[in-house]
C-alpha cells in the first residue's frame, strides 16, 4: 500500500451515512459510516478514476442484485484509472463489505486489490509515497491491503493475502536490498521522508501474510462477498488485528501487530487500489453493495451483522442471514477503453507468507512516481454481497444467484 509521492492537498470528502441503499443493516443503524447500494444511480460520498463508473444491468452488465454496480475496468497503458476510495471520520476499528466479480479475461493475480489504513489528521497522505521505508508509528496507521496469489492452475485472480507495513516487519538488509535496488539512495529518500534507516541500510517493502484457509481461490465470473477488519492496536502496543470474511467465511485473522504509537492515529481510510500495472489487456471488475461499518456486516440481506454478534477477534464470522434476490444479466464482454498516460509501473513481490517482497526498481505497490494525485483516489470500497464461494462453471445451488454466477 505505500505508494510514491502523494502530495495533494484537499479538504476531506463530506460523506452520507447511507448514499443510497434499501440493505436491512443500513436501515437506522448508528453503526453504518457508508453504505450504497448504487441504485439510485449515484456516487454520492465517493470519488472515482474515470475508468470506475455506474453500470446497469438494463445494459447488460452484472449486477449482484438490483439494476446498479460499478464498473472498474482495466485498459493498457495502467494509469490508475480504475481506482476508487473514501475516507472518513476516524475509527479504532472498520468493517468494509462490498461483493464482487471479475470477468473472465482474468490471467493474473490482482497485484493489489484494496486497502483499509489511517492516514494522519494533518496530512491526508502521510501512508502514501513511503515504499521502500520502515514505519516508526508517527507517521501512518499501515492497516493492511489485501492482494491476491496463484495457489490453484487456471485459477484467477487466486488466494487473496493480506499485505502490510508496520514497525517491527522484517526488512530486507543492506547487502540483500543491493541485489536489486541501491539501498543508499532508498535509506536517503526514507530519511528525507521522516523515516531514516535507524538499524542501518534496509529495504522494507510490506509484509505478506497468508490467510488461514488454504482452500480459498477466487475465480472469474462469480459474484463473491469479501468482508476486511482491521483494529487498530493500543499505541505501542502489539494488539492490531486484521480479519478477512469471504462469503461470509471467516477465511483470514492475525493478530500481535504494532501499527501505531501516536493513539491520534485512527482507521480513516478505504481504498479500491486495483492496482495492476503489469495488465496486457483489458480487463474489468464489478462491485456492488457496499457496507462501512464500525461493527460487524455480514452477508446482504442480513440484519444486525454478525449471527449472535461477538467480536471478530474471539471467532465471530459473519454470517448476517438471508440472501439476495434478484440477481441480474451477465455480459463477459471486456470492453476496451481508454488510454491513460502511463504511471510508474510496478515489479514484482517476490515475497511469501511473512517474509518480506522485494518491490525493486519498477515499483511494487500501488505506486505512483511523484506528482500530485487524481482527485478521485479516494473512491470509496464498493463492497459487494454475500455468495459462498463457487466455481465459475458449477452449477448454482441458490435458484435465484444462477444468472449471476457463470457465462
Amino acid at each position: 500500500m505505500r505508494c510514491a509521492a502523494l502530495v495533494f492537498s484537499l479538504a476531506p470528502l463530506v460523506i452520507p451515512a447511507v448514499a443510497s441503499a434499501t440493505e436491512p443493516y443500513c436501515v437506522d443503524n448508528p453503526a453504518v459510516i457508508y453504505c450504497n447500494d448504487f441504485e439510485a444511480g449515484t456516487l454520492d460520498g465517493i470519488e472515482a478514476g474515470p475508468r470506475a463508473t455506474l453500470v446497469t444491468a438494463a445494459s447488460g452488465e452484472p449486477t449482484f442484485e438490483g439494476d446498479g454496480s460499478v464498473l472498474a475496468d482495466f485498459s493498457p497503458p495502467y494509469n490508475a484509472d480504475a481506482e476508487f476510495g473514501v475516507r472518513f471520520p476516524g475509527v479504532e476499528r472498520v468493517y468494509t463489505r462490498f461483493y464482487m466479480r471479475f470477468d473472465d479475461s482474468w490471467d493474473a493475480p490482482m497485484h493489489h486489490f484494496y486497502a483499509i489504513h489511517g492516514d494522519r489528521a494533518d496530512n491526508q497522505w502521510s501512508c502514501h509515497g513511503d515504499a521502500g521505508c520502515r514505519p516508526n508509528g508517527e507517521l501512518c496507521l499501515s492497516g493492511t491491503t489485501v492482494d491476491t496469489r496463484v495457489v490453484v492452475d487456471g485459477e484467477l485472480p487466486g488466494q487473496p493475502f493480506f499485505y502490510t507495513y508496520h514497525p517491527d516487519m522484517n526488512c530486507d538488509p543492506g547487502d540483500s536490498c543491493a541485489n536489486y535496488a541501491n539501498p543508499q539512495e532508498i535509506c536517503d529518500g526514507c530519511a528525507a521522508k521522516g523515516l531514516p534507516c535507524e538499524s542501518g541500510l534496509e529495504c522494507c517493502w510490506g509484509e505478506n501474510i497468508d490467510i488461514d484457509d488454504t482452500s480459498v481461490s477466487l475465480v472469474a465470473n462469480t459474484w463473491y462477498a469479501v468482508e476486511t477488519m482491521v483494529a487498530a492496536n493500543t499505541p505501542g502496543g502489539g494488539d492490531g488485528e486484521m480479519s478477512l470474511w469471504i462469503d461470509g467465511q471467516l477465511v483470514g485473522n492475525r493478530g500481535g501487530i504494532r501499527w501505531r504509537d501516536d493513539p491520534s492515529l485512527l482507521l480513516n481510510h478505504f481504498i479500491v487500489w486495483n492496482y495492476y500495472p503489469e495488465t496486457q489487456g483489458p480487463h474489468r471488475v464489478w462491485f456492488d453493495d457496499l457496507v462501512i461499518s464500525t461493527e460487524p456486516i455480514g452477508l446482504f440481506g442480513g440484519v444486525g451483522g454478525t449471527e449472535g454478534g461477538g467480536d471478530v477477534g474471539s471467532g465471530g464470522a459473519p454470517e448476517g442471514g438471508g440472501d439476495a434476490s434478484g440477481n441480474t444479466a451477465d455480459s463477459g464482454a471486456s470492453t476496451a477503453g481508454g488510454d491513460g498516460g502511463g504511471i510508474s509501473a510496478g515489479a514484482s513481490e517476490g515475497g511469501s507468507s511473512g517474509s518480506s517482497a522485494a518491490e525493486g526498481e519498477g515499483g511494487g505497490c500501488g505506486c505512483r512516481s511523484g506528482g500530485a494525485p487524481r482527485l478521485w483516489l479516494w473512491v470509496l470500497p464498493v463492497i459487494g454481497l454475500a455468495r459462498r464461494r463457487s466455481r465459475a462453471q458449477g452449477g448454482a445451488a441458490d435458484g435465484h444467484r444462477a444468472a449471476a454466477r457463470a457465462s
